[in-house]
């Protein structure tokens, strides 16, 4: 096993573009045809991300995740993906880790991470080590309280 490095960067950065879009596949093939995802494409634009963080394995990109501001208190965890072949080595952890220092560096007290209850399984594999995050169910939301929070 090489060297694993965690690279700080923004939205643009080609390789967190790269594993947006692996991230994308991913999802398309595990609940495409449980959630109509395209209704969310808005949310995740990297353009509006300026806070990333591609992981490398020798040199090569093997994930990534990003934070973006939410309100003046809270950020909202987007876009982690680690790709399959690296999965399950606690590499997700350590990137979220490294996601939730970032945000209290800016001077975040919380951190949000919306999904679907089709997708929460892998919610469950990063949870072990966060701490004080807030889980919303869009549409669970969206039917309690007629908008989008």
């Amino acid at each position: 096993m090489g060297e694993i490095v965690f690279l700080r960067c923004g939205g643009n950065n080609k390789d967190f573009i790269e594993n947006c879009r692996l991230l994308d596949a991913d999802l398309d093939l595990r609940v495409g045809k449980i959630i109509k995802r395209d209704k969310y494409a808005q949310y995740n634009l990297t353009d509006k991300i300026n806070e990333a963080i591609v992981v490398y394995r020798d040199n090569h990109p093997i994930g990534g995740g990003a934070i973006r501001p939410y309100d003046e208190n809270t950020v909202e965890l987007k876009r982690v993906f680690i790709i399959p072949a690296e999965q399950g080595k606690g590499i997700g952890k350590e990137l979220v880790s490294k996601l939730i220092e970032w945000a209290k560096e800016l001077g975040y007290r919380k951190m949000i991470l919306e999904t679907e209850q089709a997708i929460e399984m892998g919610v469950d594999a990063a949870s072990g080590c966060i701490v004080n995050i807030l889980l919303l169910d869009i549409d669970s939301y969206e039917e309690k309280y007629g908008k989008k929070p």
